[in-house]
């Protein structure tokens, strides 16, 4: 296929499109060759992220453009090379890593491992890594026609890799055996020992029966039987008894799923059942101490009330008191005003008479002696009533007030008991294996009904001296020192 010398070939790297002359470019690169003759395609997109000066050095050897490898961009630079089938340009970049004592041994996506380790072999200078990659792809070699060549050590070396590391094709690799067996007896003679000898068919195991280079080099043949028998056994037994670990630990696991499962709702039932109970406790705590807030309001409504109709009658008896002691004193001041002209009179008048005016004039002082102590008995009754009806009003509201301190004192040592209790019945339920040497700290960081850890550490002292004395008048469970 000609290609003009103008036909462009494009190719797209990190999202931007790079133009190259396709014919210079598919005579440097054979992979450029087979998408431009096979597929008929001018373009290509590498769709994963290359460093910028990787694409750009690659980019400028496409071009036959003078560019510069560094340490940094030569191991990608390679794969490139080596991806895109540039001899050229990956003959200088290995040169130049060796150079620098860079390694060399990348997997390479179009890299011919068995032609480089049947080269390599012949003096044993092939690396480990080559074994590897020559391994790892056994299963693609094996129709490969150069591996009937490949040195009989190394052979063997690379068949041992990849049946521990890569999961060898057996039937591939029985077919290559029996072909080798007949290119080249003595390669193939060691290869048996990796045969599974009980999958081998009967004509397959009378060729190796009857071949003689088996019976000439040693017993490797019987040795093999067995061996593989050994190994087909011990890989059942290995497999059976995996099965069986695996069926225990997932029977273990699931009747520990159902016993977790089961424990956890048996525990949830439980919690809910004793957080509905103290609900309904707490609901009945704080219904009473709503009626007892309601009742303290009340007596000391109807005590203000009191006060203020006791302030109100005082006001009164004392203006009372006030117009009374008035309307005496201008009684007395009349008297007094009458009894001087009286007096005036009697001067004027004839002795006689004076003595008959100071009988009437002291028997109207003792009369009105008499009214005065009449009237001030009259105001004592209702002042001294009304006094006695204060102070029984006083001592109500005292006795009022004690009943509802003592309430609250109640109901403050009901939710300290009660909290107290809790926190005893939750540890009792985990068999007292928690630490609890931190279990009144709680009491410290959250307000749990105004309940402090002093008085905590008091209840639960009273509870255990009282389970004490319980266990020592009922000792059902065990016996309790004396």
């Amino acid at each position: 296929m000609s290609i003009p010398s103008s036909q462009v070939f494009t190719l797209t790297i990190n999202g931007r499109n790079e133009e190259l002359n396709c014919r210079a470019f598919t005579k440097l690169s054979r992979r450029a060759k087979e998408i431009v003759t096979k597929e008929n395609q001018y373009s290509f997109i590498i769709d994963r992220a290359i460093p910028e000066d990787v694409a750009a050095a690659f980019i400028a050897a496409c071009r036959v453009e003078q560019f510069k490898v560094t340490v940094d961009v030569a191991t990608d630079l390679l794969y490139l090379s080596n991806e895109w089938m540039i001899d050229t340009l990956e003959s200088f970049v290995v040169k130049f890593m060796k150079s620098k004592n860079m390694n060399t041994n990348i997997e390479l996506p179009n890299s011919d491992y068995l032609g480089m380790l049947i080269e390599q072999s012949e003096d044993h200078s092939a690396s480990e890594f080559l074994y590897d990659q020559v391994g790892k792809r056994l299963n693609k070699y094996f129709d490969d026609e150069r591996l009937l060549d490949l040195n009989v050590e190394a052979l063997f070396r690379v068949v041992v890799i990849s049946d521990l590391d890569y999961d060898m094709d057996q039937e591939k690799y029985r077919n290559f055996v029996f072909k080798l067996l007949k290119y080249n007896v003595y390669s193939a003679v060691p290869l048996i020992l990796q045969l599974n000898l009980h999958a081998l068919t009967h004509p397959q195991n009378r060729n190796i029966y009857e071949t003689p280079e088996i019976h000439d080099q040693n017993m490797t043949y019987f040795l093999t039987i067995a061996m593989s028998a050994l190994r087909n056994k011990s890989e059942k037994e290995r497999v059976r008894f995996v099965k069986a670990i695996q069926k225990g630990i997932e029977s273990l696991q699931t009747d520990l799923r159902n016993q977790r499962h089961k424990d956890a709702h048996d525990l949830h039932d439980d919690h809910k059942k004793r957080l509905t109970h103290l609900k309904t406790v707490a609901a009945e705590q704080k219904r009473q101490l709503d009626e007892i807030k309601e009742y303290r309001e009340e007596q000391m409504k109807r005590h203000d009330e009191e006060c203020l109709n006791f302030t109100k009658s005082a006001d009164e008896l004392r203006e009372m008191m006030t117009k009374q002691k008035r309307d005496l004193n201008a009684r007395i001041k009349a008297m007094e005003q009458l009894k001087n002209e009286v007096k005036d009179e009697i001067d004027r008048n004839l002795h006689g008479l004076r003595n008959k005016i100071a009988k009437d004039l002291k028997d109207a002082a003792k009369e009105a002696d008499k009214r005065h102590a009449t009237i001030n008995e009259a105001l004592k009754e209702p002042f001294d009533g009304l006094q006695a009806n204060v102070d029984e009003a006083k001592k109500l509201i005292d006795d009022l007030e004690a009943q509802v301190n003592d309430s609250v004192n109640d109901a403050k040592d009901k939710q300290t008991v009660l909290a107290t209790k809790m926190m005893r019945d939750f540890m009792r339920l985990d068999g007292f294996v928690r630490r609890t040497g931190k279990r009144f700290q709680l009491f410290s960081d959250m307000d749990v009904w105004g309940v402090k850890p002093e008085e905590v550490k008091e209840v639960e002292t009273y509870l255990g001296k009282l389970e004490r004395s319980i266990d020592k008048l009922c000792p059902i469970r065990h016996n309790v020192s004396q």
